[in-house]
């Protein structure tokens, strides 16, 4: 850990097992930050020095998630959507696996059924048919698509990046996690 003095001499790099006066006062309890030399000329003046700034996003914490809106739509005055999980255990992993591609081809793969028994043939494809009519309903910003007839392999999208499998008993669920415009995370 690198920190800064209180003195005007500059960084102090503490020995093992101590934190330089700037993190120590900070982390007692301190009422304010400590005051950086560097910004001394804005004292007293009300403004915040330049580096000080950043840009700030809405943002909630519901559904055990934190939705962030990047966009020019605001935020749902109400709840954010999401989906019913009533009825059902969790089990959850902190698995997080970045993709260099736009969250939005993510999603198309993952609403593409008629895929599952050819990529998929010894997992979630398993004895599925290969020829498949593909029923799709949509409803705002809610997309489902299942196999014509089936009783289970129901996918659903809740726009614009929530995803949930319901194969029988099991139900899988991820976000798309944009990153950028040539990257995201599931």
């Amino acid at each position: 850990v690198v920190g800064y003095g209180s003195s005007a001499s500059g960084p102090r790099i503490p020995v093992a097992g101590h934190r330089s006066s700037f993190i120590r006062r900070w982390a007692s309890g301190a009422q304010r930050p400590p005051r950086l030399r560097a910004h001394s000329a804005l004292r007293g003046s009300g403004r915040t020095a330049p580096s000080a700034r950043a840009a700030t996003l809405p943002a909630r914490e519901e559904h055990g998630l934190v939705f962030v809106w990047t966009g020019p739509d605001p935020a749902p005055a109400g709840p954010v959507p999401f989906f019913d999980f009533s009825g059902l255990c969790w089990a959850g992993s902190n698995l997080v696996v970045p993709v260099a591609n736009h969250y939005t081809r993510a999603v198309e793969n993952q609403l593409d059924v008629p895929h599952l028994p050819f990529i998929h043939h010894n997992t979630i494809g398993r004895g599925l048919p290969t020829a498949v009519n593909v029923h799709t309903e949509v409803e705002g910003d809610r997309i489902r698509v299942s196999r014509e007839g089936a009783t289970n392999g129901l996918i659903e999208l809740l726009g614009p990046n929530l995803w949930r499998l319901q194969t029988g008993p099991a139900t899988q669920f991820l976000a798309f996690v944009p990153v950028d415009d040539t990257h995201m995370r599931y």
